[in-house]
């Protein structure tokens, strides 16, 4: 069962792109890149975030590419059931850290997802780009991205808000995830 198909792409409402800046400059963030952390620590961390959303199913694909030298991850695709977020809740997951007024109050004990450091925090060390599709129970299908040659032109951090393309949305309608939770 594909629990995507009443989903409402914010293509299809004519939104518009909008970019969210945040006070670090390139070099800043930059710097943050150099903290080496294993590849496996970034897709626990993503797995984190897909328990604290209450998903029962949680998917990984990895995509690689190799030459006689050397092997290299391209892309990973994380995919799970859980209950979505919010267009200010993906707005914010792109922050890096969160001040003391936007911790996650309603977070409990040992519950993790509650500082806003891992998730970006662990994709900036190891790629260029990162892209966030997600749906909240309201039915709205949300993207937001970062660029690292974007946030470098601009010299300040940035993510942006986009509808999906339409191999974005396809790849969003073949994920069979069941349902939430």
């Amino acid at each position: 069962m594909q629990v995507h198909k009443n989903l409402v792409n914010t293509q299809q409402k004519n939104v518009q792109p909008t970019v969210t800046e945040h006070p670090f400059t390139y070099q800043a963030v930059n710097s943050l890149r150099s903290k080496s952390k294993a590849l496996k620590h970034m897709v626990c961390e993503l797995l984190d975030n897909a328990q604290d959303a209450q998903a029962s199913i949680f998917n990984v694909t990895i995509v690689g590419e190799s030459s006689s030298k050397s092997s290299k991850v391209k892309e990973i695709i994380v995919s799970d059931n859980g209950l979505g977020m919010t267009e200010s809740l993906l707005e914010g997951s792109f922050a890096i850290g969160r001040s003391q007024g936007t911790h996650r109050a309603h977070a409990q004990p040992g519950e993790h997802g509650k500082y806003g450091l891992g998730g970006t925090m662990y994709s900036l060390v190891h790629f260029d780009k990162k892209e966030t599709f997600t749906s909240p129970p309201s039915g709205e299908l949300y993207k937001r991205k970062y660029d690292m040659s974007e946030v470098k032109k601009l010299d300040k951090w940035h993510s942006i808000s986009e509808p999906l393309t339409q191999k974005e949305s396809a790849l969003w309608d073949s994920q069979d995830l069941g349902d939430p939770g």
